[in-house]
């Protein structure tokens, strides 16, 4: 396909509405391994013009893709076909997409606690930082929730957002963004680098040199302090996030190489993947569905419980 459509023009067509499930009926592979293959070609267009919703899971995974091939520099020219719903647009802009690009738009009028936390690049602690309070003030301003979920879920995230830099290896950094939906009383969080991914991450940690594959990797993610590098990560992110989003009846699609790991309080379940390089996590909490967080803790670690870790989760 490569090197016999050298010079060619790639079209990436986004579906009608885009969100972490329908952009896996699109096989991104072929851009991976175009990029890593170090192929050349004439131009890649990232096509949205039949794009009429666009949630914030969509949005970090396509910002995260087009800013990977742009990284590996195998393309002349790299194009946008923007949405003909403007809405869509207007959504996109308001979600500082096409700032990520250098893309000069029309000013919007933006306003204060609108429910959204704008695509941001964490390159570091201090971006990580900004970032997760971004997001817990967001929730705050949305929703009338208590203190220790808020807490909690902050914390959570906190820990999730750490392993862009700590476990990665992103060209890109990570990308990440959240909305709140108010008819809904719901906050969706998306997360997205191109990475080395979970497996890979793993696999060459020897307490987890046993695991073949990403869907092993991906269930094994999710357990109790479990981490490539336990000096500078706790490893109980995704282990807590999965026990909130249960408790909730919230959603979480973790998604690495090719495999993607789907959590709800119905069910777990893991299925193929079309490949995704790097790792994608993608979170709905039900913020009006109480949750008792000090038994998560208390069930969870009780020997650590008290732990300074903790403190913030209580307080």
């Amino acid at each position: 396909m490569f090197k016999g459509d050298a010079f060619m023009n790639h079209i990436y067509k986004l579906p009608v509405e885009v969100n972490v499930d329908t952009i896996r009926n699109i096989n991104q592979e072929w851009i991976f391994l175009f990029n890593n293959n170090h192929y050349y070609c004439d131009s890649i267009t990232f096509d949205f013009s039949d794009v009429n919703f666009i949630r914030p899971s969509g949005l970090a995974v396509v910002a995260a893709l087009m800013k990977y091939v742009k990284n590996r520099n195998c393309y002349a020219e790299y194009y946008l076909k923007e949405a003909i719903n403007k809405n869509v647009c207007s959504y996109m802009e308001r979600m500082d997409f096409y700032s990520q690009f250098k893309i000069i738009k029309d000013t919007i009028n933006r306003q204060e606690n609108s429910g959204l936390c704008e695509l941001k690049e964490v390159i570091d602690a201090n971006t990580a930082y900004i970032v997760v309070s971004q997001l817990s003030d967001v929730i705050k301003s949305q929703i009338n929730i208590s203190d220790g979920t808020l807490n909690a879920i902050t914390h959570t995230l906190g820990e999730i957002i750490d392993n862009i830099f700590h476990h990665s290896n992103s060209p890109i950094n990570g990308i990440v963004c959240a909305q709140t939906y108010r008819h809904a009383i719901e906050v969706e969080i998306a997360i997205a680098d191109c990475g080395i991914g979970v497996y890979e991450s793993l696999k060459n940690t020897p307490n987890y040199n046993y695991i073949v594959n990403d869907a092993e990797a991906l269930k094994l993610c999710v357990g109790k302090k479990i981490t490539s590098k336990p000096f500078t990560n706790a490893g109980e992110g995704l282990f807590v996030a999965k026990r909130i989003i249960t408790q909730n009846q919230g959603k979480m699609n973790i998604i690495s190489g090719s495999s993607m790991y789907k959590i709800s309080n119905i069910e777990d379940d893991i299925i193929k993947y079309p490949y995704w390089q790097g790792t994608i996590v993608n979170m709905v909490f039900n913020l009006d569905v109480p949750v008792n967080i000090k038994d998560i803790f208390d069930s969870e670690f009780p020997e650590d419980a008290v732990h300074d870790d903790f403190d913030e989760v209580f307080d």
